[in-house]
């Protein structure tokens, strides 16, 4: 059978277009992977633009293309890793629907419990602290922690959703409310943990992976006493 030219051509107009979405994927992780190697080798104050461009090996008009400024390519990183946390898609796929608020907890806490996030958060804690204490930049890490923490939870509850309520059922609404505190508070965990050991600020490198992770398993049961009943 003989297609129509228009449909060759759009087939290899798509073709195109994927590879070309897929060229500017690596590149943005390569960016992100030299700025981060960079930040922890040498601290913040060594991420120049003229550094990243030998180090990224790409032009300084491909970097600011990708990323607004310098930070926002740290900052993307720290996102990422916090993300890492907790790897949505592996949310169980057979549970009764009663036992599901319980089931949200327990998937937070197993998570944390991984191996991969363990490694995760020794990228975050690590990545976070070459930023010092500088004052310029606490908000702006603050604002993407939080903007982070909400995208996991949507993408978590609509993940969840798919699984097991119809879209017009309105637990969804208390679903989202529930694992938006869940994740909230696996967060503040985090911070409870720095705030009980202030000599990290001088020294991030002294910090202990499973207590804080424990922390963040508390943040997880302290919310928990508000499990809604489906």
């Amino acid at each position: 059978m003989k297609f129509p030219h228009s449909c060759i051509r759009a087939d290899e107009r798509e073709g195109f277009s994927d590879k070309r979405k897929a060229r500017a994927a690596a590149t943005h992780q390569a960016i992100l992977q030299a700025a981060e190697e960079l930040a922890l080798r040498e601290g913040r104050q060594a991420l120049t633009t003229k550094r990243l461009v030998a180090e990224a090996e790409v032009s300084e008009r491909t970097i600011f293309n990708h990323f607004e400024n310098i930070d926002a390519i740290l900052l993307t990183s720290l996102g990422q890793h916090l993300a890492d946390l907790v790897d949505v898609n592996a949310f169980p796929a057979q549970i009764e629907l009663s036992q599901l608020p319980l089931a949200c907890e327990d998937f937070l806490i197993q998570s944390l419990q991984r191996e991969r996030s363990a490694e995760a958060l020794d990228h975050f804690v690590n990545l976070a602290a070459t930023f010092g204490s500088a004052e310029d930049i606490g908000e702006s890490i603050g604002q993407k922690v939080f903007a982070t923490v909400q995208s996991m939870s949507m993408a978590l509850c609509q993940h969840v959703q798919e699984l097991y309520l119809a879209e017009d059922d309105l637990r969804v609404v208390e679903l989202a409310l529930y694992l938006q505190n869940l994740l909230t508070g696996m967060l503040f965990g985090m911070w409870r943990y720095m705030y009980e050991n202030p000599q990290l600020q001088e020294n991030p490198s002294q910090y202990s992976n499973s207590e804080i992770r424990q922390n963040m398993m508390w943040g997880v049961t302290q919310v928990s006493t508000g499990r809604p009943k489906f």
